[in-house]
């Protein structure tokens, strides 16, 4: 079921994702070539954790789609740029080229630069459409900024390369917050209630908390370090489900959504 859910979400993100990309073209089609390269891969799981936080408390996907897009838009910003030489240098992301090794340095630190400062035009301008308020989308732009910035990736980013942070504060920062945003964006987009959004607030937290610990596991080879952030990762995925019950609405979704990143393995 959950597998489906995605696939349906992903689809409907990358088509509405290749409508901007046929934009960009039209202004530069190379600098759209290199946007476009990661932006139509990958499974769209932030996507549809955002979509999926909306419709469990009674809104539409149609409502969710523009903070679903913008998310990618700007996880795919980070991935481009933590690839580059000057950061992780990784040659490969998801069994290709990484952005830089196919297009070039500066094009891919240009997609990036793209990608993250569209993701708001792009966030009001299909939220608008969509017939969200503009005090919504302020707001949503605001979780969005703080998360890709000073209390998410960027942070998370700068500890990474000066080696100054704990793995698991790094993978929060880096990973996790953009996973908490991308649930708070859905609330948001549904207009949740003050129980609802608390709700689902707790479990936005306790899933970015949960996959970050699988990322630790991931980064780990020892036995006894994997085990021990694997009862963590456990915790954090049943707080997050068990939580759910307390919800005035449909959290199913939600649910299998954390069991599955709880139980991957890359």
């Amino acid at each position: 079921m959950i597998d489906a859910y995605i696939a349906k979400i992903r689809e409907r993100v990358i088509n509405k994702l290749g409508q901007y990309i046929a934009g960009v073209g039209e202004k530069h089609p190379g600098l759209a070539d290199a946007a476009a390269h990661m932006l139509g891969d990958g499974k769209k799981i932030r996507p549809a954790l955002c979509v999926a936080a909306c419709e469990s408390v009674g809104g539409s996907a149609d409502r969710a789609l523009p903070a679903a897009c913008a998310v990618e838009m700007i996880h795919t910003y980070s991935l481009i740029h933590d690839d580059l030489p000057s950061m992780d240098n990784d040659d490969t992301r998801r069994g290709m080229p990484s952005t830089h090794k196919k297009f070039g340095e500066a094009t891919a630190i240009l997609a990036g630069d793209l990608l993250l400062t569209d993701s708001f035009g792009f966030l009001i301008t299909e939220g608008r459409a969509a017939g969200l308020s503009d005090s919504t989308l302020v707001e949503t732009v605001g979780i969005l900024s703080d998360r890709a910035g000073k209390s998410g990736m960027a942070v998370g980013q700068m500890m990474d390369l000066d080696g100054g942070g704990e793995k698991p504060e790094v993978h929060r920062l880096k990973t996790g917050s953009l996973i908490e945003a991308a649930v708070r964006c859905g609330v948001l987009a549904a207009g949740a209630d003050e129980k609802q959004t608390q709700c689902l607030s707790l479990y936005a937290h306790a899933v970015g908390m949960a996959f970050q610990a699988v990322d630790d596991i991931l980064d780990s080879g020892a036995p006894q370090k994997q085990e021990e952030v694997r009862l963590k990762a456990l915790e954090f995925t049943r707080r997050a489900t068990s939580g759910l019950k307390d919800l005035d609405g449909d959290g199913s979704v939600l649910t299998a959504l954390a069991l599955m990143l709880y139980g991957r393995t890359g």
